[in-house]
């Protein structure tokens, strides 16, 4: 950090000089990222090091360090007003902080936004997205076009930190249960919103020793009377991946329901039924692994492996009905892609379709399937699963994580927009909200001045079809820009391609005719 005189803008002249030598010695993550002067103090983001206090009033030819801020954190951004330091953490989100005394700084709160969300569930009007650090924020979505944060919770500094961010999140009567990384599973009471408190536990102890939580599904028929958690645990160095059954029935003492050694890391689950034989409860688990990703059926009341399929490709997520699986597998292979799977044999399954192209994420909505394929999201009817039928495929958004269905509403986690279309070029990552089964429903009214106006009300009619043709005349990309091609068997057929033309018209006249299911 420099200060440099510039009274003179001809003749600008260094007055003194700071450099952070430890911690920050050679390493790129512990560089400045941004600085902001307060009353002779200057406040630097130092990355990995934390963000530096720096006294440049009281000798300027000689700036001296005065303390370290969250010297454990990431931090990426600072601004200082007045007696309030306000520090973006990468990690932690964005922290306040009371500088009265710049020696000697007090913290007053914090916000951890959801950033990098990797799961999302939701219980009445509340949705719960966790995120890829420390925890999960809720958000009220009565109105889904317009989500509300209206409470956080962050898994405690002393639990350790997440090492790994495909977090899942279930939520059951007013109680969350978090895949929290290293930090294992955390149920928190969210019957108020707006103050989440910690219940219970299930830290990784000697037995899992060298693992984070991934994968979560609930069941309650499992065990009659009792609630199990249904966890993936994948290997850090020195482990091994697990499946393990948690009775959370009492959330102050959580017990080991069993365990079982896995080949690979789950890193999603399913719950199912056998379709056949003693029909015996079963565990779909999505898998990683570069050299062995396909999914795994587990029996998960004797613990034993009903069927674990090698494949090429590692699968990012699973989703099940009546002995029906769907998975996603991501990778750049020729084996990526959304598989449609009989498993009602769960010791045999047999392919009956797969959709080719890259696929982090699926949900499932009978008969309706809600697939990813790398910068599009893609509609199936599924009716006949070995014939799908495609009804859209539209929003160019990259890198879901995962996708979570209610009523009309599909919620989408992304990790990353970047849609060409958008003004700037690139977006931000964060919640996206579409309307899940009824893409022609754009508006509620198409009266510019009236408050539902571009806020779909779960109808297509007339409203709709002259909003749609504002947006087109407008030239609005987001909402008019819909396809490449009005011919359904045109691989362009619902992929916004940057141009608003006839074909986008056309395109959203066969949206209008189908309407609503």
């Amino acid at each position: 950090v420099a200060v440099v005189d510039i009274a003179d803008p001809t003749r600008p002249r260094v007055l003194g000089s700071w450099e952070c030598s430890n911690p920050c010695a050679n390493d790129a993550e512990r560089n400045p990222f941004d600085i902001s002067p307060a009353d002779g103090m200057v406040y630097v983001a130092h990355g990995a090091a934390g963000t530096a206090v720096i006294d440049f009033a009281t000798d300027p030819s000689n700036p001296a360090l005065v303390t370290w801020m969250e010297p454990d954190g990431l931090a990426r951004g600072v601004h200082v007003s007045g007696n309030r330091a306000y520090l973006l953490d990468f990690g932690k989100g964005l922290l306040i902080q009371d500088v009265t005394d710049p020696g000697n700084p007090a913290p007053i709160g914090r916000y951890h936004s959801p950033g990098l969300l990797h799961g999302i569930a939701r219980e009445g009007d509340l949705l719960f997205v966790s995120d890829a650090y420390t925890g999960f924020t809720i958000l009220d979505v009565s109105e889904p076009g317009t989500p509300r944060v209206v409470g956080v919770y962050e898994t405690p500094d002393s639990a350790g930190s997440l090492e790994h961010p495909n977090l899942k999140i279930a939520v059951l009567d007013g109680k969350a249960y978090l895949s929290a990384g290293t930090a294992g599973v955390e149920i928190v009471d969210v019957t108020d919103p707006t103050d989440p408190v910690l219940e219970g536990a299930f830290r990784l102890d000697a037995d899992f020793a060298n693992t984070f939580t991934q994968g979560l599904a609930m069941s309650t028929d499992l065990r009659p009377g009792h609630l199990i958690a249904h966890v993936g645990l994948a290997p850090l160095p020195g482990g091994s991946p697990w499946l393990v059954n948690l009775d959370v029935t009492d959330p102050a003492s959580i017990v080991v329901d069993g365990s079982l050694s896995l080949p690979k890391s789950p890193v999603a689950i399913a719950l199912g039924r056998s379709q056949v034989g003693d029909e015996h409860p079963v565990a779909y688990l999505a898998r990683d692994g570069a050299a062995n990703g396909t999914f795994m059926t587990v029996n998960i009341d004797a613990l034993t492996i009903d069927y674990d399929g090698p494949g090429p490709s590692p699968t990012s997520d699973v989703a099940a009905r009546d002995g029906i699986i769907y998975t996603a597998k991501w990778s750049a292979d020729q084996a990526n892609g959304l598989h449609v799977l009989d498993a009602a044999d769960p010791s045999n399954p047999v392919l009956l379709f797969r959709r080719t192209g890259r696929c982090n994420a699926v949900a499932l909505d009978h008969p309706l399937v809600y697939a990813t394929k790398g910068e599009h999201l893609d509609v199936f009817d599924m009716t006949d699963p070995n014939a799908p039928v495609l009804l859209l495929g539209r929003e160019g958004v990259t890198a879901f994580t995962s996708l979570h269905i209610d009523g009309p509403w599909l919620y989408a986690a992304v990790a990353e927009d970047l849609r060409p279309t958008r003004p700037t070029g690139t977006g931000g990552a964060g919640l996206v909200v579409f309307v899940s089964s009824c893409s022609g429903d754009l508006t509620g009214s198409s009266n510019a001045k009236n408050p539902a106006y571009g806020v779909p009300n779960g109808v297509v009619d007339a409203d709709d079809f002259f909003y749609y043709l504002d947006q087109f005349v407008a030239d609005n990309f987001d909402v008019a820009d819909l396809t490449g091609s009005s011919n359904p068997n045109d691989p362009a057929y619902g992929v916004p391609n940057g141009v608003i033309d006839g074909d986008d018209f056309f395109f959203y006249l066969d949206l209008f005719v189908l309407g609503c299911p």
